[in-house]
């Protein structure tokens, strides 16, 4: 049964996907305090997976060197399977 709320439940939907996605992101200024794989995305758009290593490299360094804009973690990125 339709009740004419299709619309308003879609966009819901979709605004709430687009935040889901961009709640993994963090600003560059913001170090990685786990040691697992990072995506980064660059500031001219470019996106690289690294392993950033905690206490041996240089955050602040990399982030000038590399321009890097945005980073998350991948596993953040991926679908959780779990049942």
């Amino acid at each position: 049964m339709r009740t004419g709320k299709e619309q308003v439940c879609m966009v819901d939907f979709i605004e709430g996907a687009k935040w889901r996605i961009n709640s993994v992101w963090h600003d560059a200024t913001e170090k990685p305090t786990k040691k697992k794989i990072i995506i980064v995305v660059t500031d001219d758009g470019y996106m690289l997976q690294i392993s950033f290593i905690i206490g041996a490299d240089d955050w602040d360094e990399f982030v000038n060197e590399g321009c890097i804009a945005k980073w998350c973690y991948k596993e953040d990125l991926l679908p959780n399977m779990e049942e």
